[in-house]
């Protein structure tokens, strides 16, 4: 049989399943022993067009203009507690592979998703009954259910690359019960729903879920103070590079991410968005994958984050999605031969949520997290300390106005004795500040910032020079001289300043000099 042709004839099937699923007063089969939390679960979807990027091109090979709407278009999907009333219908998984949309012009572009992921499935699976049954499987949420009452911490999910947003549908939905929105967009390419693992098709994703936050981000239950990122696969370099470019972020989770995986590490050392040093949230990962091949390097470097380390052997390596859950609906030999993959899919779920709770502060215990996931899920842990996050050029300045100069001297040489070839600050921004101190009267301030601005740009002569001033200033005869001395030591080969200043400087301390020792 003809795994397209089989995919294709399926979306008749797909579509007729919409809304048929019955309210069940329990928890899903396909939650297994996942314990729900005191909420229902709603979700909803919110079709907008990103006016700052096109999807569709403006005109075709042939240069005949093109119809439609050419906009970026982003489905923001959306898990919330929420309250039943007790006659809604619950989802079942065809609702979820296509989410009906409120905008009519969604909809070739859904069905084109639907499709991608039913041909991904059939691929896999082979079976025709089989996706029936996975399709009309029932799940938690109910669509469009009423909210809660109070605002909840807000979880963007980042799937793979050519990954629906609901591949983890479990976990979001388990989370949502507990007190967390989750926030998801399925996967596009830069014009077509089939994407490339590129980094431009990176961008564009992290750019699609920034985008839906946008979006959600009024909603009265949700609570934008609070925010964590999970990313599965490739979704987890994406939550990290998410975080590297949101200071709001408290908290990353990546599950079968790349930033371990050793034939991932050079796109993620190579790609443009990634900085480690501005990596500096706590990290949870988790290494699924028999015998996989890793490689901690990456992981390790993120040296200013609180880094947390799990493997579970049992999950595939080849991608994390919940679909080992859906055997409980299956026969009981298959029901046996997934049941260790099951399991750590669950504890996977059970980790996310009470390091989402640790973070978050809802766990009551003041525990290393840890010790209470030890206790909790029975699973061995790995914990790196993260060091502490030096400021930057900006944030330095700011603790010199807010603080004192004492304390920003204090900063800069705990974090200079780690690394000594860090810029804490520019030489003028710094040498504007000194002089600014030197005008009001406070010697010592001045000084101070012309001390550190000689200790970063030694080979500067302005900096010696200013130092100069400062010692003068507080009459300090000895300290001036041997400054102004420098100076002249470091003019030959000073490639910082320019020459018509190297000039005055030089001018002026030797006149100085010659008067002084004269």
């Amino acid at each position: 049989m003809n795994t397209k042709e089989s995919g294709l004839a399926l979306l008749p099937a797909l579509i007729l399943l919409v809304f048929c699923s019955t309210l069940m007063a329990e928890t899903p089969a396909i939650w297994g022993d996942l314990t729900p939390g005191p909420y229902a679960v709603g979700v909803r979807t919110i079709e907008q067009y990103d006016h700052s990027r096109t999807y569709m091109p403006k005109t075709n090979y042939f240069g005949e203009k093109i119809g439609g709407v050419r906009d970026r278009p982003v489905q923001a999907c959306l898990w919330y507690p929420a309250e039943y009333s007790g006659d809604e219908m619950r989802m079942n998984y065809g609702e979820y592979v296509f989410p009906y949309p409120e905008d009519d012009r969604f909809f070739e572009l859904l069905a084109g998703i639907q499709n991608r992921e039913i041909q991904a499935l059939f691929a896999t699976i082979g079976d025709q009954d089989i996706m029936l049954t996975i399709t009309n499987t029932p799940f938690a949420a109910v669509r469009d259910a009423q909210p809660a009452d109070g605002k909840f911490p807000l979880v963007i999910y980042h799937p793979d690359f050519n990954g629906i947003f609901c591949n983890n549908a479990v976990l979001c939905e388990y989370l949502a019960s507990h007190g967390y929105t989750v926030l998801s967009t399925s996967s596009l390419g830069l014009n077509s729903v089939n994407t490339g693992e590129d980094e431009m098709a990176m961008e564009f994703q992290i750019r699609d879920r920034e985008f839906a936050q946008s979006l959600i981000r009024d909603l009265e239950f949700v609570d934008i103070d609070k925010l964590a990122l999970i990313g599965a696969d490739a979704g987890g370099l994406m939550a990290v590079q998410m975080q590297m470019r949101n200071t709001d972020v408290d908290a990353v989770v990546s599950i079968n991410g790349w930033l371990t995986r050793t034939d991932k590490i050079e796109f993620c050392k190579n790609s443009p968005m990634f900085e480690a040093a501005r990596m500096h949230k706590p990290l949870l990962c988790i290494n699924t994958g028999a015998g996989a091949e890793l490689d901690h390097s990456l992981f390790e470097s993120l040296k200013y984050s609180a880094r947390t380390l799990v493997n579970l052997d049992s999950l595939p390596g080849d991608g994390f999605n919940h679909y080992p859950m859906f055997s409980l609906q299956l026969n009981e030999e298959i029901k046996m031969m997934v049941k260790p993959i099951r399991d750590d899919y669950q504890t996977v779920c059970r980790l996310v949520l009470a390091y989402l709770d640790h973070q978050f502060s809802k766990s009551p215990q003041q525990v290393p997290f840890e010790n209470t996931a030890a206790a909790q899920i029975g699973i061995e842990i790995e914990t790196l300390p993260g060091q502490d996050l030096p400021p930057t050029p900006d944030q330095f300045m700011g603790i010199i106005e807010s603080h004192g100069v004492q304390a920003a001297v204090a900063i800069f040489e705990k974090f200079h004795k780690l690394d000594p070839e860090r810029v804490f600050f520019q030489e003028g921004q710094l040498n504007v500040r000194g002089y600014q101190a030197l005008n009001q009267g406070r010697i010592d301030d001045a000084i101070a910032l012309f001390k550190l601005n000689t200790i970063v740009y030694p080979h500067s002569s302005n900096t010696w020079d200013s130092l100069s001033d400062g010692y003068l200033a507080a009459d300090d005869r000895k300290n001036a001289i041997k400054c102004m001395k420098k100076v002249l030591e470091t003019i030959p080969g000073d490639t910082i300043t320019n020459d018509q200043v190297k000039q005055q400087i030089k001018e002026k301390c030797e006149r100085l000099l010659s008067e002084m020792e004269g």
